[in-house]
């Protein structure tokens, strides 16, 4: 993935993700004035359970998630 900013890692992501990933949905959903209704738990069951649904793409900058 050629157009991340430097120093930025675009991955999948994995289960230990999963509350990083979750704080930004609530800072994206409370950006536009709503409210996430997803927690850790179900983002782990959704992307990583046994019948996982959806697969998530992360942006690292070494030390933390910055994006989605």
């Amino acid at each position: 993935m050629d157009d991340a900013p430097a120093g930025v890692l675009l991955r999948r992501a994995v289960p230990d993700d999963a509350p990083a990933l979750a704080d930004l949905i609530g800072q994206l959903a409370a950006h536009h004035g709503d409210q996430a209704t997803t927690d850790a738990a179900a983002l782990r069951a959704d992307l990583f359970g046994p019948s996982p649904w959806a697969t998530a793409l992360v942006a690292e900058d070494g030390t933390s998630l910055v994006g989605l």
